[in-house]
Formats: C-alpha cells, structure tokens, sequence
C-alpha cells in the first residue's frame, strides 16, 4: 500500500512518558479575545486559519500555571507561529526570508505597526512586542528576537528540501527542531512563570531537558502530520525519512518514529526521576520550568490524539464500509434514513483522516443521486457531505465533477434561483450550505473548474450574489470565494474578465452591500489587476470612481477604506487607466486627490500622494499639476515630514511625487524657487530609511538637470557632497549607491563649475566616478565618461594626475575596452566616441597617466578595438588611430 494513497489513517502509538495530562487548564474564556485578536489582525478569515487559531488555543491549557494576562500573551504568540507557519508553507525559501527581514525590521526598531499601515504579521508581531516590552527583561526579548531568526531559517531550510524528496536524517534532524518553532515555546515557559538566570538556563542537565521537548514535539508532530504531507507528495517528514531508510510500510515508519522520541522520553524521565541527585541545588523556580517542559511534551500529543484518534478508529473498524452499505439500498431508505445517513457521512468528512476513505466511488455517487431528492434536508446534508469529503482533497473533487456531480450540483442552485419568492420560501442555510460545498468542490482545481465554466458557472454565480446576498452573508462569501478561485486559473479569468461579465460584477456594488462584501469584492477586482487590460476595463466601468465615491459617503472601517484606495493606486500604475481618471486635470479621482491632501486622515493623506505621484506620469499632466500648485502641497506635507521621526511612507510618496514633477524643464524653475533644493539638502542630514534617500537623491538629480545655477549652487555645498560621497560606498541599498553616483555624476555635467569640480576631487569623488565606467548600465557609463572628461579638462586641483592613478583610472579604461573586445566590438557609438575623448584628455593633460595608460595594455586594445570594429564609422576609426599615436609618441 502507498504512502500518498494509503486509505488507512495509521494510530502512532502513545508514547512513553508516564505523566498527567498536559491539557489541564480550561481557557474557555480566552478563546474568545483570540478570535477577537486574529480577526483584529485580519489572520483569519477562513475555516483553515480559525482551526489554527483552536488549535493555539487547545495549546494554551498545557500553562496551567501561569496568570491570565500572561496566558493571553502565550496562547496570541502561539497562534501567531502557527498562522506564519501556514503561511509560509509551500512558499518559497525567499518568501520566508522576506518574513525575517520584516520581523526583524520591526523588532529591532520597536517599530508600532497596525492593520491600517501593515500586513497581519507585521502588525501582529508589533502587537506582540508591545506588549512584551513592559512585561520582560531586554535578555528575554533578545532571546525572543533570536527565536524569530532561528526558527524562520528552520523553516527556510525545510522548504529548499520540500517536493525534493526525503532529506538525509541527519541533516533534517538538525533543522526540523528549529522549524517547530521550539525555541518560541520555550521562552513562553520562562514568560509564563519566571525568567531563568543564564546560569541556570546554561546548566547542561537544564539544555538536556530542553532538548528531549524540542526533539520529542517535531517528532510527535510528524507521526500524526505526516499523511496529510503525503497527500502533495511532501517527504520533509521523519515518517517518510524512515519509510525510504528501511524500505518499510508506513505503520512501520510511523512506529519507527514514536520510537525515536521515546528515546528522548526515556532520558528526561531519568534525569527527572533522579534530579535530587543529580542536581540538588535546583530550587522551586528550576522545577517549575521543569514541570512546563513536562506539560508540554504530554500535552502535544493528547491534543493530536483527542482530535484525531478516534475518528481513525472508527475509520479503521469497517464504518465506512457500513456506510456504503446503507447507500447501495438507499431505495429502501425512507426520507428520515437518507438524511441520517448523509449526515454522518458529513459529520464524519470534517475530519482529514476520513476524507480520502470517504471519498470512493460507492459514496460519492450516491450523493450526487441524492441531490435531485425533493426532501430539502436529505439535499441539504448530502451537500454538507460532499462539501466536507471534497474540503482540500483534489482526488473527491476530480471524481465528483467527472461524474457529473457539478453539473447537478449547479442544476440545483439554478433552480433555486429561479424560484419565486412568494410561492416557495427560500431556505437561507440551503443556500449558504450549497454555495459552500459548490466552493470546496472546485477550489484550486483546474478540472472541476473547467468542468463548472462549462456547465454556466459564472451567470448562476451572479444570480445568486444579487439574489441572495442578503439572506445570509455566507452565500456572497462563497461566491466571491469562488470567483477567486476563477481568477486563479487560466480558464477561468479569461471568462471573468469579460465586459459583461466585469460589469455585472461591479453592478454588485449598487446594492445594499456590507462591509465584509465590499471588502470581498476590492479583493476580487485588486486580483484581477494582474492583468493590464483588465485595469483598463474596469476603469472604462468607472469602477476607481464608484470606489472613492462609496469611501466619502459611508463610514467605512480603516482596514476597508485601505483596501479601496489601495485598489484605486494599483489601478493608477497603469498609463491609460491613469490618464482616463486624469482628464486632463477634470477627472473625479483626481480632483478627490487633489482636495484629500488637506486631510487630517493619515490613510487618505497617503492615498492622495501615492495617487498624484502616479498622475505625474507624463510631461503634460506634471506641467498642468504645477499650475494646479500641487507641488506647493506636496512640499509642505514633505516639511512636515522631513526629520528623521517623519512618517517614511508619506517621505517616499512625496518625494516620488515631488521628482516626476520635476523631469519637465518647464518645471525645474519653479519648483527651485518654491524652496525644495533646500528643504532637500536639510533632509539628506536627517533622514535615514535608504528607500527614503533613493527618491530624495533622484529629486535633486532632475532638479539640477540643465539648470547650472542650481547645480553650481548644490555642487558647492561641501556638507552635502560629504554626505554624497558615502551614500556612493552604501552597499546595502543598490539603489542608493546608483542614485548617488549619478547625482554626483550630473553634478560635474550641469555645473561645469571649476570650484566644485576641485572640492568634489578632494573629497575624494574621483574614485566613485571612475568606478562607473566599469558598470553593467550603458547609459551610466556615459555619465561617468563625460563627468571624468569634465574634471580631467576643467578642474585645477594640483594633485588630479595623482587623484586619479590612484583610483585605477587605467585599469577601469583597460577593463572596459577589454569587455568591448570580447563583445566582438558591439558598442553604442557615443560611449565609443566619449571613452575616447576621455583617453585623449588624460593623455595630453598628463604624461605619467599616459604611461600608466601603456602600461595596462590600452595601446594594445586600442589596436585589437580597431580590428574586431563592426561600426561602419571612419571618425571613431580615425579617433583610435589618433590615440595609438599619442599613446606611441
């Protein structure tokens, strides 16, 4: 029997460790602030994520003997791990990176993030923080930063061996106990009782025990998850280790596993059986951290056995196989019997040992007959049966469509459509229950999702948005669950996005929607964003419009307001969707932009910055927006902002703003005299977040472009080109170090100041420069070539020769003529032309430069140049027959 599709949930069997129950504590009461929490967060917004967030719960009894406030912040941070888990599983290695790097921004900067201004785990981990800071020693939040790192790069390296097949032993033992997140839960017992010194928590007996509960919960963990991973053909998984190793069944290698832990068990009962011995000075507070290590290990395995167990014993003793029984004579059955039936069969599938067993052939079938049935409660439970059996299980939904069972699923729904309400009453939960099992039957299936389109999915899905909405909440979830899962597959958004379809979607909104559905639907239009001519599409639907018209007039949460003018901003990024809403400085949205940047409201004040610098897109609409005075605005939010305490993002978006305005010469002039130049140079000494410095340096690079006055006015400013200087060293921020040799770069070219040019080379310039003739961007080369020729012919600074031996100027010519060579001589003519010019300056202006020149071989590239020359060009030709003279003179 194989291990994906084995029909028999194995029972590991219990382990050893002779102790009470860890689940000992009823936290009824904290269920509820948890749910409250998660939704706060927006963690949870399906049945998958609240089962994660029980399952912290049921977690959290194991602290029987901690507070209750101390509690709320263990079963919140356990819940947390369990979610980013989820999250983060089937992601790539780089995504859980991304994670570490945004945890860590936060934690280390005490940075307060809220669901307004953040995604859930970052506002959720900001929450955490908060609340620990008052509460725990600096060592504990240390510790507790380390755990995020450690556990985050455990789960990395889980996902980099994920659908490679099963991972050496030693090798997954060594990360799987960081991938638990152990050292989370280990700090959580310190939290829930006492801090323990580093003298303590270092003794080897202490680390010892430590590590027997690390190595027995992953262990555990994988004896009861790993059939669930086998499903996606997932071996990073003991059980699956061991099945390989010993060429054995599964039940052997689950068996082998339980076997591993209790090697672990059998060292901590010792140690703790004999610990008055072995460690007579261990007080109260050491043996309390004991007893928690104690709970724990007991506790993770009763939770899984009491959610699972028993429904793999009833599995396991033939019920199934009762069940199909009672279907094969169903027509012996009276309405009573039938309804019975489907609905053990429905109670029995909300369990994920049971659905694949449940999911033959001999009940399927059935189910699908049974949805023609006139009793509504038979319909209604075989629904609720085939909705649970097909819950995240492709082999039912693959069987139910190909046996036609969506085809009378969606007759059903269509015929309740139709039915008129003052003859028939509509029975809400029918609905809701139908719309559901219509979802877990097609989700994330390409099959059964052509199948539906083919059977009129779509139209059946907005008679039921319009028709039932409002009966129950539930039914328009469903469907726009659904619609996303549409949107997901390549059959289904070609047939979303048509007009037809696309206007009656966004019709939707005309109704007497609430807040959950407008939600649902932004989310649904943000999807279909993906693809450029579908923002088109719904900007030619004045969907943007309706959008910020329904954000004035209801008093929608934040968190929906956010989502709306988020859309809004996606839609913006698009040319032509941009310049329909713009209308030549008449359209709604941007006149709402316009009016919304006196705003108190940070999220409308963001928007409108965000919106304007997408409107500062083209020549024309910058011209027209400077004569609107929008950039008088923007420059006063940017002051407001400008410390180093300023908010980043309303920094970022103004500046971004603030440089697209910037690049029409008939601009610069004008935002010149509005006092930006200064405001900018007083923020490079202020600010920090270097995608801050990325916007203010590319501002001041458009401003000073052509416009010598204002160069030679910042080209002289010796505090600023200081601070210039070691932006061009930031190796962190790729686009800083750009940006910043570029500035300088444009600096030289548009000041053509000898003043600058000498206080630039002796703060050390000349390196930065010549350093950007050898970079992979073409046209910053040609920056570097004409600011070096610049300097080489202006400057008067005695020690120039000296300047630029030193910062490898030779080497940087030979380098790039070398490249050219290898390239067979493929250039663009006026970098040629320029690397020439720059060579013939140096030459004739120094002659110790001109043999540093020959002595790094030019005079033989420029030989080999001239021969592999594919540019029909006599004046280059005649220009590098010129330097072989010079050079040979």
């Amino acid at each position: 029997m194989s291990l994906l599709y084995s029909k028999k949930a194995i029972d590991p069997p219990i382990i050893r460790f002779p102790y009470p129950s860890g689940i000992a504590r009823d936290v009824t009461a904290l269920a509820a602030e948890l749910e409250r929490w998660a939704r706060y967060h927006r963690m949870v917004k399906d049945e998958k994520e609240y089962k994660a967030a029980l399952y912290a719960h049921s977690t959290a009894m194991c602290w029987y003997y901690t507070t209750d406030e101390r509690l709320d912040l263990i079963t919140k941070s356990i819940y947390y791990a369990f979610w980013v888990d989820d999250v983060c599983e089937g992601a790539t290695a780089e995504f859980t990176r991304d994670y570490l790097r945004r945890i860590l921004d936060i934690v280390n900067n005490d940075k307060i993030v809220t669901p307004e201004n953040g995604l859930p785990f970052e506002s959720a981990i900001s929450d955490l923080w908060q609340s620990f800071i008052p509460l725990t020693s600096p060592q504990w939040r240390y510790r507790f930063v380390r755990s995020q790192v450690v556990w985050l790069e455990g789960l990395v390296l889980e996902q980099e061996y994920r659908f490679k097949g099963a991972p050496p032993q030693g090798e997954y033992i060594a990360f799987r106990q960081h991938s638990t997140a152990t050292e989370l839960v280990l700090l959580m017992i310190e939290f829930a009782n006492k801090e323990l010194s580093n003298e303590v928590r270092g003794d080897p007996l202490m680390l010892t025990l430590q590590y027997c509960m690390q190595q027995s919960m992953w262990a555990v963990n994988d004896a009861y998850s790993w059939l669930k991973e086998a499903q996606v053909n997932d071996e990073v998984n003991l059980v699956a280790i061991f099945k390989k190793k010993y060429n054995c069944s599964p039940e052997e290698a689950v068996k082998r596993t339980i076997a591993f832990a209790d090697e672990f068990h059998d060292m901590f009962i010792w140690i703790d059986r004999n610990l008055e011995e072995l460690w007579p000075e261990a007080g109260e507070d050491e043996r309390a951290f004991i007893n928690g290590l104690k709970a724990l290990i007991k506790g993770n395995e009763d939770y899984y056995r009491a959610s699972e167990t028993h429904i793999e014993s009833i599995v396991d003793s033939g019920f199934v196989h009762l069940l199909i029984d009672l279907l094969a004579t169903r027509e012996t059955l009276t309405d009573d019997g039938k309804k019975i039936v489907c609905e053990v069969i429905a109670e029995l599938a909300k369990f994920e040992s049971a659905r694949i067993p449940c999911s033959d052939d001999a009940i399927i079938q059935p189910l699908i007959t049974m949805l023609k049935e006139n009793d509504r409660r038979v319909v209604l439970h075989s629904c609720r049966a085939i909705g649970n059996i097909c819950y995240e299980n492709d082999i039912a939904r693959v069987k139910f469509a190909e046996r036609k069972g969506l085809r009378e699923l969606l007759a059903l729904m269509d015929r309740l459509a139709t039915l008129n309400n003052e003859t028939e009453r509509i029975n809400a939960r029918l609905l809701a229950v139908i719309s559901g099992c219509l979802l877990n039957a097609t989700n994330s299936n390409e099959i059964a999702l052509q199948i539906a389109l083919s059977e009129g999915l779509i139209s059946i899905l907005l008679k039921y948005f319009k028709r039932f909405s409002s009966v129950d909440p539930d039914i328009a979830l469903h469907c726009l669950l659904l619609m996303h899962c549409l949107i997901d597959s390549d059959c289904g958004r070609s047939e979303i996005t048509k007009l037809d379809v696309l206007k009656q979607i966004i019709s939707i909104l005309d109704e007497n929607t609430g807040e959950s559905t407008v939600e649902a639907l932004v989310e649904l239009f943000t999807s279909l964003c993906e693809d450029e001519s579908a923002k088109v599409t719904m900007t030619k639907l004045g969907l943007p419009q309706k959008l910020i018209k329904m954000s004035k007039k209801n008093d929608f949460d934040e968190s929906i307001r956010k989502i709306i003018l988020d859309f809004v901003t996606l839609i913006l990024t698009e040319d032509t969707s941009m310049n329909l809403l713009y209308d030549n400085g008449n359209g709604e949205v941007y006149k709402q932009c316009s009016a919304w940047m006196d705003s108190k409201n940070q999220s409308l004040l963001k928007f409108s910055v965000l919106a304007l610098a997408n409107f500062a897109r083209s020549d024309e609409n910058c011209i027209n927006m400077v004569k609107d005075g929008i950039h008088l605005k923007l420059i006063h939010i940017t002051k407001q902002n400008s410390t180093i305490d300023g908010d980043l993002r309303l920094q970022h978006a103004c500046l971004s703003a603030l440089r697209n305005l910037s690049i029409p010469i008939a601009n610069k002039p004008r935002l010149c005299e509005s006092g930006l130049i200064e405001l900018l140079l007083q923020m490079s000494h202020e600010v920090k977040a270097y995608p801050v410095v990325f916007k203010l340096l590319g501002t001041l690079r458009m401003l000073i472009d052509k416009q010598e006055t204002v160069a030679r006015r910042v080209a002289n400013d010796e505090l600023f080109l200081n601070k210039l200087i070691e932006f061009c060293a930031i190796e962190e921020h790729v686009g800083v170090k750009g940006e910043s040799v570029r500035l300088l770069a444009s600096l030289i070219k548009n000041s053509k100041d000898p003043n600058a040019m000498n206080l630039i080379t002796s703060l050390n310039g000349i390196p930065v420069i010549v350093e950007m003739i050898n970079c992979e961007h073409k046209i910053m080369q040609n920056e570097a070539l004409i600011a070096l020729t610049l300097i080489i012919t202006i400057s008067e600074i005695p020690q120039l020769e000296s300047f630029l031996i030193q910062a490898r100027f030779p080497n940087a010519i030979h380098r790039y003529l070398t490249d050219f060579i290898q390239g067979n001589g493929v250039c663009a003519l006026e970098i040629f032309s320029n690397i020439l010019t720059t060579i013939e300056m140096a030459v004739i202006r120094f002659q110790s430069l001109k043999e540093c020149l020959k002595n790094e071989q030019v005079l033989e590239d420029l030989k080999e140049a001239l021969r592999v020359l594919e540019l029909n060009n006599d004046e280059i030709k005649a220009k590098i027959g010129k330097m072989i003279q010079i050079l040979n003179s």
